[in-house]
């Protein structure tokens, strides 16, 4: 079977999108994945099985043994998803699908052919810190306190990249609707400028052999998805503009109806509750 490779040279994949069952990933049923997600070489050292943990266990500081040939992978991909977000964010035609309580919702097809469409959020939250803001978002435990949509969210190997703070995280979402339970294991990274007060958190699905899916649940897919907030002074006062994006691929057969609504909705309760807790949290304490 015609795998997909990650090119750190070339930064992308080098086969065409397809669905195919992966007999990479060791798993009791067939694992689906489209060819341009990227697959964890496996050749170097791997993580040692003293530190391995599953989705079930809350991690914390885990330090993998990496080869060279991984790390570079792994930072290669890391630029490529940032360099994804920033494309989709200047994208110069987007949809209003709702506009509610100061958040608006935008929506637009993905420049990637056979790729799901789109959905942004954005909103502002004034007198808070950009780099408190996306804490609130980034942060394990504070997301699991305000994000109700989330079963799960775990890190699972925290990878030191230099200057690309980054990581493996799990995520899972109970069935909403038409929709059953859905899990994620994503490569997230973040960039931090602290000059310009401009912060993002961005993830992108991978395939890793030691993470496979779970009976009962789809694995569902991200592209570049996350968080950007940026610090504005005006009249000497600080404002957050905060700007959510997803683009996911649910997986197995959902209705289209039903998947437009869980993004738009979703993207939606999200936000409002992202912004709820960044409030909550700037009386509370000085995040990290």
């Amino acid at each position: 079977m015609e795998r997909s490779s990650f090119d750190p040279a070339k930064k992308q994949c080098d086969t065409p999108r397809r669905r195919s069952s992966s007999k990479n990933i060791k798993t009791n049923e067939a694992y689906i994945v489209p060819a341009d997600i990227p697959y964890f070489p496996a050749e170097g050292n791997k993580t040692p099985a003293d530190i391995k943990t599953s989705e079930d266990k809350k991690s914390t500081a885990l330090e993998p043994t990496l080869s060279q040939t991984q790390l570079s992978w792994y930072r290669a991909l890391c630029n490529q998803i940032l360099s994804e977000w920033n494309e989709k964010k200047e994208f110069a035609v987007w949809w209003q699908c709702k506009q509610a309580d100061g958040i608006a919702v935008f929506k637009r097809q993905s420049v990637v052919p056979n790729r799901p469409s789109v959905f942004r959020a954005q909103f502002t939250v004034r007198d808070v810190p950009a780099k408190r803001a996306l804490d609130v978002y980034y942060d394990t435990e504070i997301r699991l306190s305000w994000d109700g949509s989330l079963q799960k969210f775990n890190t699972l190997e925290n990878l030191d990249l230099g200057n690309l703070p980054s990581r493996l995280q799990y995520t899972s979402y109970g069935s909403r609707g038409f929709i059953g339970a859905r899990d994620f294991v994503d490569l997230g990274v973040c960039s931090i400028d602290h000059s310009s007060k401009r912060y993002i958190y961005a993830a992108s699905s991978i395939a890793h052999p030691d993470y496979p899916p779970k009976r009962g649940t789809v694995r569902g897919l991200i592209y570049s998805s996350g968080i950007e907030v940026n610090s504005i002074t005006a009249s000497g006062v600080e404002f957050c503009k905060i700007i959510l994006m997803m683009q996911v691929d649910m997986m197995g057969w959902v209705p289209s109806s039903a998947i437009s609504s869980w993004n738009i909705d979703g993207l939606y309760d999200t936000a409002k509750a992202l912004r709820n807790a960044i409030k909550k949290c700037s009386t509370q304490r000085q995040l990290k």
